[in-house]
């Protein structure tokens, strides 16, 4: 089908998406012909580009929704009961879909930002386990969040999550790392050096050594000796 020449049309209408009692609205003009009366052609020109598909949330209030969540450590719940009160009703599981949307907006930042600190001279890493919701337990089990801190030269904090503490977690991380990496001294760092060939060297933390002098010693503080401990004596205690 041919449309006419874009002076013939006129103006019959426009699309305001309206949400809530905070409002942005987006004239969308919708055009039609009147020299084609019986086909009834329309044209709605074309919404502006949204950081979520379909979604109803702009980029402020998406940023509001994440720095409440994880920077203010606002639950969903508390989210929704505070934009309630606003005259704002919208629901926790929304919340949590937008959430989600926003991280994968935020994915090639986060990529470009773990490029950034595996470029560092030395990386520091540390863990720190964190409640996990499991539907088929109805419960929480514990998970990891896993901490690497670039250096001077490359300062960024990139997190990584994982279901457990296996060594798979980190060891993908740091798959392409070389340099010098400062942590604890979890077994499952062993694997990682040792891997390496050399080209991630390992770097004892001092404040887990300085246990040492409160008469609480362990792995880390024997390898900064040069005496490694008995392996039975290891097990016997958690790795500081």
């Amino acid at each position: 089908m041919t449309l006419p020449r874009a002076s013939a049309w006129q103006t019959v209408g426009a699309l305001i998406p309206k949400f809530g009692s905070w409002v942005i609205v987006h004239r969308r003009a919708v055009y039609a012909c009147p020299e084609k009366h019986g086909q009834a052609v329309l044209v709605t020109a074309p919404k502006p580009p949204q950081p979520i598909e379909k979604g109803l949330a702009t980029s402020g209030l998406l940023a509001q929704v994440v720095v409440s969540k994880f920077g203010d450590h606002l639950p969903g719940y508390r989210q929704e009961d505070i934009f309630s009160r606003h005259g704002v009703e919208i629901r926790r599981s929304t919340l949590y879909d937008w959430m989600s949307g926003a991280a994968d907006l935020c994915l090639p930042l986060y990529q470009r930002m773990q490029q950034r600190v595996l470029e560092s001279f030395s990386i520091h890493n540390d863990d720190t386990t964190v409640k996990l919701v499991d539907k088929q337990l109805r419960s929480t089990k514990p998970a990891r969040f896993w901490c690497y801190q670039g250096d001077a030269e490359h300062p960024y904090a990139v997190y990584d999550f994982t279901l457990d503490r296996d060594r798979e977690g980190p060891a993908k991380f740091l798959e392409s790392y070389r340099g010098y990496l400062q942590a604890d001294a979890y077994s499952g760092y062993d694997g990682i050096y040792l891997d390496s060939g050399g080209a991630t060297q390992e770097v004892a933390c001092w404040a887990h050594c300085r246990k040492l002098v409160k008469g609480q010693g362990g792995r880390c503080c024997a390898r900064v000796l040069g005496d490694r401990p008995d392996p039975a004596a290891l097990r016997r205690r958690e790795a500081c």
